[in-house]
């Protein structure tokens, strides 16, 4: 995982073909969906940033996601963005636990770099929210946990708050229970009546929305963008990459 990258060289290209359809009617777009649009390819490729160029010179809303400090380098490009109301920025951290992000995410910068580039977003002028993902179950979904998370967003300038229980498809799943079960062997077990098809249980992902939403209630995240794991999202569109 996150060691065979596959570089989509024409992406920008692509793209570019298919905003200027006739039929592209600006829904927003979301970057880093399926994968980090910050890996470290980009530092060579800048291929997240010609498209990102490319959505602001035509006016396309853009979500982004990131886990990665990487982001920093575009935050002149993000500020013109962000004062044409084109942009939502959200920084991904899925436990302060420095052990927990190693295991879960092992490509990733540090969650304390990462609560840092919040800090660095607020003050040059770019709103950012925090994305708490993957919630996995018991390993960083407790009610307390999460609190501790959202706090030390929120001091570093976290607007808004999405969060996100994953689903595991077929591609994803062959890699992930097997990995799940050499790093918390005691956790397999309990995963199976959590995924017995792609998505976690209903009464799961609706538990972690309550929660979730109180938090971000109580801590002051704003209410009216606050997104929650049960939040629905559109298909994906596929372009001739």
């Amino acid at each position: 995982m996150e060691q065979r990258v596959i570089v989509k060289v024409n992406a920008a290209e692509a793209l570019a073909e298919q905003l200027r359809s006739f039929s592209w009617t600006h829904e927003c777009i979301i970057f880093g969906a399926g994968c980090d649009p910050y890996q470290a390819a980009e530092l060579k490729y800048r291929i997240t940033r010609r498209m990102l160029e490319l959505c602001l010179e035509i006016g396309q809303p853009v979500c982004l996601t990131t886990k990665s400090t990487l982001l920093l380098r575009d935050v002149d490009l993000l500020r013109r963005m962000v004062a044409l109301k084109l942009l939502q920025v959200y920084v991904r951290i899925c436990s302060l636990s420095d052990a927990i992000s190693r295991h879960v995410e092992p490509e990733a910068a540090p969650p304390e770099k990462r609560l840092q580039m919040l800090e660095r977003l607020a003050q040059a002028g770019v709103p950012a929210g925090v994305l708490v993902a993957p919630v996995l179950p018991d390993l960083n979904d407790r009610s307390d946990h999460l609190e501790e998370l959202l706090q030390r967003a929120r001091k570093c300038g976290a607007q808004k708050l999405w969060c996100y229980v994953p689903f595991l498809k077929p591609g994803g799943r062959e890699w992930a229970l097997p990995y799940l079960r050499e790093q918390y062997p005691h956790l397999a077990t309990q995963y199976r009546p959590h995924y017995r098809g792609d998505h976690n249980t209903e009464h799961y992902t609706e538990a972690i929305a309550r929660v979730v939403a109180d938090l971000g209630e109580r801590l002051g995240f704003d209410r009216d963008t606050t997104m929650t794991p049960t939040t629905p999202m559109s298909g994906q569109l596929l372009m001739n990459l």
